[in-house]
């Protein structure tokens, strides 16, 4: 006897297939806010003056885990942006609906676009179009502030796969949304780092000590993070000048893309 259920999961299934098709080159530059019924996204709202603002998605987030934020950065005054899971995308529609509103910052490092290689095979290009947009997005809230855009980290163990001798697709796409990166630097206000060959050991490949998972640093790896951008850090914090008026028109809120998400204005 069929089951009644085989209609139903045949229509689910078609009807998820299209949404990785959905992907384009304006994905990863359109602001859209990340939506889980399961656990509603909140805003992190902090104004105040800092010294240092860090975005990104859980490589930025972590920095507190195994706190070392502070401790490392300390007397500066740091606020951490970073959230679990997050790609361009949705740390632009962030940032333009209330993450930076009252915020002002010296510096803000930037390392964000690992999700939009690793969740949703973005191409470089689309994933430098988002990332140009964040930083668009932070001269129009903090128009003197010095931006640090660090290259993304490798990701996955190996370089090449042992099973077959393929060169891992995830490096090469990093490696080619990197070298887009680097040129998204003015050398005025926007500076670029990429220290991604300081965390691999001879073989190219993420020691497990440093990171476990392949993806996620430990305290060795932040440390290693941080010992790599501290000096370009007070460079750029020594060029920073007095905060100037926000230009709010250039980054106008995002509606929501999901119903039903009150956090977001209108606009």
């Amino acid at each position: 006897m069929k089951s009644p259920m085989i209609p139903f999961l045949i229509v689910f299934c078609a009807l998820l297939l299209p949404l990785k098709a959905q992907r384009g080159p304006d994905s990863a530059s359109t602001p859209f806010l990340k939506w889980d019924p399961a656990k509603p996204p909140q805003l992190i709202q902090s104004p105040g003056s800092y010294d240092l603002v860090l975005i990104g998605d859980s490589i930025t987030r972590r920095w507190a885990r195994f706190n070392v934020l502070q401790k490392a950065f300390a007397p500066w005054r740091v606020l951490d942006l970073g959230h679990d899971g997050e790609h361009t995308e949705n740390i632009l529609f962030r940032l333009r609906n209330g993450e930076l509103a009252g915020v002002d910052a010296k510096v803000v490092m930037i390392m964000i676009g690992t999700n939009n290689i690793g969740h949703t095979k973005d191409e470089p290009a689309w994933i430098a179009s988002g990332v140009a947009k964040i930083i668009e997005t932070v001269h129009a809230f903090m128009p003197k502030a010095r931006i640090l855009l660090v290259g993304i980290f490798p990701r996955g163990e190996f370089a090449v796969n042992p099973k077959n001798g393929e060169p891992s697709p995830f490096r090469k796409r990093i490696a080619e949304t990197n070298k887009l990166l680097a040129g998204l630097a003015d050398g005025k206000t926007v500076a670029f780092i990429d220290i991604g060959d300081r965390f691999l050991d001879p073989n190219g490949n993420l020691p497990k000590a440093t990171f476990p998972d392949a993806l996620h640093p430990t305290s060795a790896g932040y440390d290693i993070w941080y010992q790599a951008v501290r000096p370009k850090l007070d460079e750029l914090r020594n060029q920073s000048s007095p905060a100037a008026s926000p230009d709010l028109k250039a980054v106008a809120p995002v509606p929501s893309a999901t119903p039903g998400d009150s956090p977001v204005p209108a606009k």
